[in-house]
């Protein structure tokens, strides 16, 4: 029985959780800094939310 480990381009879960929080962190301290606290929260979730969908999008159009 063969030992190899399938390895591929495929990015794991944790990963893309700690870079989805990282930034919807930056983006809701970006708001609160130039903006306003009271709108920050909401924009950094909405921002975390996008970065998984468009990860997908970059990773299948991508050379």
């Amino acid at each position: 029985m063969s030992t190899h480990r399938f390895s591929s381009p495929v990015t794991s879960t944790r990963v893309r959780l700690v870079i989805m929080a990282a930034g919807g962190l930056a983006v809701a301290v970006a708001v609160g800094i130039l903006g306003s606290w009271a709108y920050a929260p909401a924009i950094g979730w909405a921002a975390a939310s996008l970065i998984s969908p468009g990860w997908g999008v970059v990773r299948d159009w991508a050379p």
